[in-house]
């Protein structure tokens, strides 16, 4: 870089390391930049100077080597002025776009109260336990087999609650018609107000948002689950394809901090691991259930069977989902395969990352996650698995890692819903 490029560059510097700092110029930059810059002027001058001795002999040619040196020198100064001018409104326009951006990605969706009552479902079963008087009605719009919907109802059965299930026919939908969110899991719940007493409707969207407000009401019996449900807003994100994300997904809330800290350990650990779960564990299922045209439609038929289809679905609806279904999914996985760097083989994904979850519960107190007691992570990863029960990889899976034993111990506390002392503890829900 020759000395006129270099005073360039240094003066636009200064100039915006001076705009930044909003103090004056020159004097107000480091010492670094200070000397960089008197290099620079001693070079240009000792550049002219070597030329100017060179003409000595001609006055004439003196004067005309001065005074384009003095040109030089001021278009030079200009340009760095202009350069750094442009260069600080270049950063100032880059800022105003980010903050836009934010503005729009951080819109927020509102809480998730519904104005009018949803249309009666078709219930395909209900789940009631004399212990649960929380006196609020849930409804589970779901897939059967969904992981995610499985993870919802490993935590509602675990803890006792009461719910109705809505099976939804994942080709037709037309039992999230009248919802304009149509992913499933979506809770709906039905509560008394937490102060007129006018019942509301609310419709609790993504499996990890429904499992921590719900965790937060039996973790805070005095606390009402409106109050609550403030704490996860949700908003749009404008660079992900406008998704609905949501603040705090895994993050249970506490009122009382009394030995808080000392649990901080704790805490921090299962929000870890649920996260884990969703963003590794459960990537790891599809490529394996539809590893081939084969085991896809062996999974399908093994949903048509735990799914009750043959009871709930039309002849013709039962048979576009269980054919269809599989091709479709046979298709995905492999996609899905690659998105998520699945190796060639992707049970040896499936292993490793349960082989992963197992290595952690060693180091717990217990042969739980959350010691002797299951906690949100154990649940979290118990309702994922066994999404895939009667799939050939699950089989695979107990026969090639040591997973299987907490798994049965899972199924065993979940079923006998062990964790309704909270439920009961807290009775009613408003």
């Amino acid at each position: 870089m020759n000395s006129v490029s270099k005073f360039v560059f240094n003066w636009s510097r200064c100039i915006k390391l001076s705009s930044r700092s909003h103090v004056a110029p020159l004097y107000s930059i480091s010492l670094k930049d200070q000397q960089l810059l008197s290099r620079t002027f001693s070079n240009s001058t000792f550049f002219s100077q070597s030329r100017f001795s060179s003409s000595q002999s001609k006055s004439k040619d003196a004067n005309i080597k001065s005074f384009t040196f003095s040109r030089n020198t001021k278009l030079t100064v200009g340009l760095g002025l202009g350069l750094g001018a442009y260069l600080i409104a270049l950063d100032q326009w880059n800022q105003s776009k980010e903050n836009e951006r934010t503005a729009m990605m951080l819109r927020t969706d509102g809480l998730p109260y519904i104005d009018d009552k949803p249309p009666e479902p078709n219930v395909a079963r209900k789940i009631f336990n004399p212990k649960d008087q929380t006196g609020i009605k849930l409804t589970l719009y779901q897939y059967q087999t969904c992981p995610f919907c499985c993870k919802v109802r490993a935590f509602l059965d675990y803890y006792g609650f009461s719910y109705d299930v809505v099976e939804v026919n994942s080709i037709t939908r037309k039992d999230v018609k009248w919802s304009s969110y149509k992913k499933v899991p979506f809770l709906i719940v039905e509560s008394p107000g937490s102060t007129d007493g006018e019942t509301k409707y609310i419709q609790l969207k993504d499996s990890s948002v429904i499992i921590s407000l719900l965790g937060s009401c039996l973790r805070n019996p005095e606390e009402s689950l409106h109050k609550l449900l403030e704490s996860f807003p949700s908003y749009y994100d404008k660079d992900n394809g406008n998704k609905l994300q949501f603040a705090n997904r895994y993050f249970i809330m506490y009122t009382e901090t009394k030995d808080l800290e000392r649990k901080q350990k704790y805490i921090k650990l299962e929000r870890k691991w649920r996260q884990w779960v969703d963003d590794k564990f459960v990537h790891t299922l599809s490529p394996n259930v539809y590893r081939t045209p084969s085991e896809s439609l062996q999974a399908f038929n093994w949903f048509d069977e735990v799914g009750d289809w043959q009871r709930l679905f039309s002849s013709w609806e039962r048979f576009l989902v269980i054919y269809l279904g599989a091709s479709v999914m046979w298709i995905i996985g492999k996609r899905l395969k690659k998105r998520h760097n699945i190796t060639s083989d992707p049970r040896i994904s499936l292993y490793d990352q349960a082989n992963l979850w197992m290595r952690e519960i060693r180091t717990s107190e217990g042969p739980f996650m959350g010691g002797t007691t299951p906690n949100l992570a154990d649940l979290s990863m118990y309702g994922v698995l066994s999404a895939i029960e009667g799939c050939d990889a699950f089989q695979d899976l107990l026969d090639n890692t040591k997973i299987g034993k907490w798994f049965y111990k899972m199924k065993k506390v979940v079923l006998a819903r062990e964790g309704e002392e909270k439920l009961v503890k807290r009775c009613s829900i408003r």
